[in-house]
């Protein structure tokens, strides 16, 4: 018998905001429709569907996330839900297999265009779901306060909205993580749900890191098509972090071969970078710093804050100053190496987010 996600422990906690991470298709998006559906059933409390940007979901791609056992969540008031002109509604279909849209249950929404439904009221959304928050590929600029600012619309003063985050491990690199102040989410383990206060305000945080399914029939399907000896798979495979292989440290080098360095800030972490020469051959090493960093104002960093220090940039993809270039070049020629994969997952999420500046 297959053994998807529920929600049971995490809605123990009575979080505000609920973000849960693991494998793809294990039932994390399923569970929160179904506890949405639900909840309009017993309360007639709407739903609010999350993504990032506008073209992430095609609407026939939205209706097949309809496809949901509706008739037996509403006890057989409504057999189908129905996606129609942003909304999401509750219908029954007659004899003649015509589809009547009888309640209005949900609405979806994008983060990219959280300004154009300012002018709207959604008084009776209490349950809000954000899918696919983590992505592999580039997020919007500044855009935990954009979907902030998304929530205050749909919820303005109300209380008792139930938020949930919901995310693939397909990347450690998420600017919610550290916006939220989520400080043990790189180091949790499976199974396991961590709860986070804030000082003496009300909004409270539980991050559910989901065990991995262990149904016979995921196992097989797993073991027959995804048994490969490649580390990246284990995301699909038992809900790991997705890690990409990233070249290492080609040859030993002492501190004489040490032509410069600098440091990248990025995503809450300190990277120390040597550009080393060895044997006329140039290279960009890049390691974690763990300790204070001391001269700051001499010292070239790149960062994700603006300032006025001319050693001190965001975009390490740009400049025209001779280390800036030399930089630049050592990335272009695939002339850099690391001390682990997750200090070139790192690395490789910072360059996403300049290219997207």
């Amino acid at each position: 018998m297959k053994k998807y996600y529920k929600l049971t422990k995490i809605l123990q906690l009575n979080a505000v905001y609920n973000f849960i991470i693991g494998e793809r298709s294990n039932g994390k998006t399923f569970a929160c429709l179904e506890y949405a559906v639900k909840e309009f059933i017993k309360n007639g409390n709407r739903f609010a569907y999350i993504r990032r940007r506008r073209d992430e979901m095609k609407a026939q791609d939205i209706q097949k996330l309809c496809n949901k056992p509706i008739k037996e969540w509403t006890k057989g008031e409504y057999s189908i839900m129905n996606y129609y002109q942003n909304d999401f509604w509750l219908c029954n279909v007659d004899d003649k297999g015509i589809v009547h849209r009888e309640a209005l249950v949900g609405h979806r929404f994008n983060v990219q265009d959280e300004l154009n439904y300012k002018s709207y009221e959604y008084p009776n959304v209490q349950t809000i779901i954000y899918d696919e928050v983590i992505t592999s590929g580039s997020y919007l600029e500044d855009e935990f306060v954009e979907f902030e600012n998304l929530l205050s619309t749909i919820i303005r003063d109300r209380l008792g909205v139930k938020i949930f985050m919901l995310g693939n491990t397909i990347s450690k690199y998420c600017p919610y993580f550290n916006e939220m102040g989520l400080t043990n989410v790189k180091k949790q383990k499976q199974g396991t749900i961590d709860f986070y206060t804030y000082g003496e305000s009300l909004t409270t945080v539980a991050l559910e890191y989901c065990r991995k399914r262990d149904d016979n029939e995921s196992k097989l399907s797993k073991s027959t098509y995804f048994g490969f000896n490649n580390p990246k798979l284990k995301m699909i495979t038992q809900g790991y972090w997705q890690i990409a292989i990233y070249p290492k440290l080609p040859v030993k080098y002492v501190p004489r071969n040490i032509v410069m360095n600098f440091f990248i800030c990025f995503d809450g972490e300190t990277l120390k970078a040597d550009i080393v020469n060895v044997d006329r051959t140039l290279f960009i090493y890049i390691m974690p710093f763990t300790r204070e960093m001391t001269k700051k104002d001499t010292t070239i960093i790149y960062q994700q804050e603006f300032s006025v220090n001319p050693l001190h940039h965001r975009n390490i993809l740009t400049g025209t100053q001779p280390y800036a270039k030399l930089i630049q070049s050592l990335f272009k020629d695939d002339k850099v190496f690391y001390q682990s994969n997750e200090v070139g997952d790192l690395v490789n999420a910072y360059l996403e987010w300049c290219y997207n500046l």
